[in-house]
Order: structure tokens, then C-alpha cells, then sequence
């Protein structure tokens, strides 16, 4: 017959008739359980490092969209025939001027009689360099006289 008694630490001595024998938590136990803590905090740090790489990139891409939605309207309160190509210099849209992330180029262009005669129709690229690149964001309207 067994029987269960609590002991000192985190096991349960089991104690049967012909002796005493306490059986706690084995060494390759604990192993294994270790082995899948460092697992669990190993994928949790990857991630967590993919979520601020992605979270970075979502704050340059709103930037830029809030740049070329400005130059839009700039573009549009000018009036119908002063609405040419240009472009704008490296705009800084950030505090910290060390971060090449942080400047972003602005080009607009200029098509008469698109879609329709009479009209023009205006692209903004605002781009910026990335880690792995460059990427840009393009709006474009139709203004009519």
C-alpha cells in the first residue's frame, strides 16, 4: 500500500511498506522543460524583433503618404494652369536628422489631357531608402479646370 506525503521542495514523496522512497522531479525532466522555456523566449525575441522592423515600416509609409497627400493639395489650391512636373529636395520628416530613414524625396509629374481632354492628371512619388532598398508611395488625382 502507498501513501502520498507532502515533503520539503516540489515533490511528493511516495512511501510504501517495505521502505521510504521519495520520487521528485528528475534531472532530464527539468531539461526538457528548460529546453522549452529557451525555446518559447527564442521565438518570442524573433518576433518581437520582425513586430518592430514592421512597426518602424508602417511609420515610414504613413510619413510618406502624409507627404504626398500635402503635396496633393498644395497641387490642387494652385489653380489649373500652374500644375507642372517637379520635384522637391530630401525632405527630413523627423527629429533626428542622423537616421537616413528619416529623409524622404518627393517627385510629382504632370499628364495633360488624361484621362480626358481638358484635365491633368498628377502622380506624387514620395520614396525613401530602406534597409533593404528603397520603397515609395504613389497617389495620384485628376484636376480639371
Amino acid at each position: 500500500m502507498r501513501r502520498r506525503y507532502p515533503s520539503k521542495g516540489w515533490h511528493i514523496c511516495e512511501c510504501n511498506i517495505h521502505g521510504s522512497r521519495c520520487a521528485g522531479v528528475s534531472l532530464i525532466e527539468t531539461v526538457v522543460a528548460i529546453a522549452i522555456l529557451a525555446f518559447g523566449l527564442a521565438s518570442y525575441s524573433s518576433l518581437l524583433g520582425t513586430m518592430i522592423d514592421s512597426e518602424i515600416m508602417s511609420q515610414r509609409r504613413t510619413t510618406a503618404t502624409v507627404l504626398a497627400t500635402d503635396k496633393l493639395e498644395e497641387i490642387r489650391s494652385a489653380g489649373f494652369a500652374a500644375v507642372v512636373t517637379g520635384a522637391d529636395p530630401l525632405l527630413n520628416a523627423s527629429a533626428q536628422a542622423d537616421e537616413v530613414d528619416s529623409f524622404y524625396s518627393r517627385t510629382w509629374t504632370v499628364t495633360d489631357n488624361t484621362p480626358m481632354t481638358k484635365t491633368k492628371t498628377v502622380l506624387v512619388t514620395t520614396a525613401w531608402p530602406t534597409k533593404d532598398g528603397a520603397a515609395s508611395v504613389q497617389l495620384s488625382t485628376v484636376i480639371a479646370p
